[in-house]
């Protein structure tokens, strides 16, 4: 990275810190007498989390991983000193049917990592096992996911990244493969799916309006996308709700400055402009001098990144 511009070594550096924007807020509480600064932190932080459900702000960097929650733990440290503080937890990806209770194995280490002001965030796939678009057992469907962010809510998790192309779920998008599309019309389809993201969108908000959300696309913001024919109207009805935490992810491959100019003009499908795009890469397991430049583009030039990659190697 340039001497000019390089990624901040401490989470202070060109913005303000938690601890004053805390002391701030403490300012206007009316009553709190504490002399101790660290006992004037916990004690803002506990009454705005049980009055309000406020939590840690998001970092710079939202870490998508394989790792174990116990192998971030282990690098806790340098990850709050890069901002790194928003985590993907792969491999505790969850389908929309999994039974919540499967989550509760997780649950002493999601809250522990959470107390280390690390956010967890819970992969939830979208799969081809989804009921077609205008059957009934849609009520299951929207059931399910509900009960999942309920769970998830409780141990401890931020929020959730909806996974709209695995390998099992990008066909659910192209009426030239999948059958659920043969007997219902262009203008129908169009209409239900965008009417299935947005109950989707209503049952994880019914119960943890708060959450952060994330769009994970891939396919359909690459250059090919014939697969993916009505994802932006699913997608679309996630946005309709304008939750105020809703984040589209956006893969960068060797020009950053080229992210959404694809031929496909994708955000031209999309009714709402206004929610953040959050550009994703994969950092190789050698980092080279060009894979280097790509991260401190997209570093100075976004709000938030997302890089897939051990927690060891940033």
């Amino acid at each position: 990275m340039s001497e000019a511009k390089k990624m901040p070594t401490s989470p202070m550096r060109g913005r303000t810190s938690s601890r004053a924007r805390n002391d701030a807020l403490g300012r206007q509480l009316v009553g709190i007498r504490v002399t101790s600064m660290l006992q004037k932190t916990l004690v803002i932080l506990t009454i705005l989390f049980l009055l309000t459900g406020c939590d840690t702000p998001a970092g710079k960097i939202i870490l998508y991983t394989e790792e174990s929650p116990i192998e971030v733990w282990q690098n806790k440290e340098r990850l709050k000193e890069i901002e790194a503080t928003d985590i993907v937890f792969l491999r505790l990806a969850v389908n929309w049917d999994t039974s919540p209770t499967e989550l509760n194995e997780h649950r002493r280490v999601i809250r522990a990592l959470r107390k280390e002001t690390l956010r967890s965030i819970l992969p939830i796939n979208l799969t081809e096992t989804l009921p077609k678009w205008d059957t009934p057992e849609w009520t299951t469907v929207n059931q399910n996911i509900q009960n999942l962010a309920t769970e998830a809510k409780r141990i401890g998790f931020n929020g959730f990244l909806l996974n709209t192309s695995t390998s099992a779920t990008k066909r659910l998008w192209d009426p030239e493969y999948n059958p659920r599309y043969k007997d219902i019309s262009d203008d129908f389809a169009e209409q239900i799916v965008y009417q299935r993201g947005r109950e989707i969108m209503q049952a994880i908000e019914s119960v943890y309006p708060q959450a952060e959300i994330i769009i994970y696309p891939a396919g359909p913001l690459e250059p090919i996308t014939r697969n993916y024919t009505y994802w932006h109207h699913f997608t679309n009805g996630l946005l309709s709700l304008e939750h105020q935490h809703i984040h589209v992810t956006a893969k960068v491959r060797d020009n950053p400055e080229q992210i959404l100019q694809t031929a496909n003009a994708v955000l031209s499908h999309l009714l709402d402009n206004e929610f953040q795009i959050i550009p994703f890469h994969v950092i190789p397991p050698q980092i080279n001098a060009a894979a280097t430049g790509i991260i401190q583009y997209l570093y100075d030039n976004y709000p938030q990144i997302i890089l897939e990659a051990e927690s060891s190697v940033l």
